[in-house]
């Protein structure tokens, strides 16, 4: 069995966030390049108005700060709202050879135990910081790395990828390369 124990905390949360924002900004300079090259061709083409070519240009190039304000708003509005996250609720983690269970506590949320099995899991992703175990697309739980009372991280590593399979299990190979 390893056991890790976790405080959610801010700070968990909001790198959590950022990681997720940086993976999806591809689609927003994407985006940004469409509408701008657009302008640019309607501009020179005169396909429509010159006022129009302008207005997809400066929506392109504001795109990147739309997508970053909206992203930081919304995360910082969640936190300051989350009762479970300001008085820093405690999960305590156990991987079984069957099954997850992990049990919850706090001042706002009754200590209760939740079991899942490793076929539940959509994916795994492992940084310096924590463990992501994504139950779904979107939601995901967080393991702080630092948080073994039983076992280690590098079993924990190869339990996980036993479990749940290569494919579902991203990491990086720097956390593990021989020094």
């Amino acid at each position: 069995m390893i056991e890790v124990k976790t405080i959610l905390n801010q700070n968990l949360i909001k790198k959590f966030n950022a990681d997720q924002a940086k993976s999806k900004v591809w689609f927003v300079f994407a985006l940004t390049a469409i509408f701008v090259v657009l302008g640019i061709v309607c501009f020179f083409v005169k396909f429509i108005d010159t006022f129009y070519s302008v207005f997809l240009i400066i929506i392109g190039l504001l795109l990147p700060v739309i997508y970053y304000l909206t992203v930081r708003i919304l995360t910082n509005r969640v936190l300051k709202s989350s009762p479970i996250l300001k008085n820093e609720t405690t999960q305590v983690w156990r991987f079984l050879d069957d099954k997850i269970i992990f049990n919850e506590s706090g001042k706002y949320v009754e200590a209760r135990d939740t079991q899942f099995s490793y076929e539940a899991i959509h994916k795994i992703e492992e940084n310096e910081n924590a463990f992501y175990i994504y139950v779904s697309k979107m939601q995901a739980y967080i393991l702080d790395a630092k948080g073994f009372t039983m076992g280690s991280r590098h079993e924990l590593h190869g339990f996980l990828i036993n479990k749940v399979g290569s494919k579902k299990y991203k990491y990086s190979k720097r956390l593990y390369a021989k020094k």
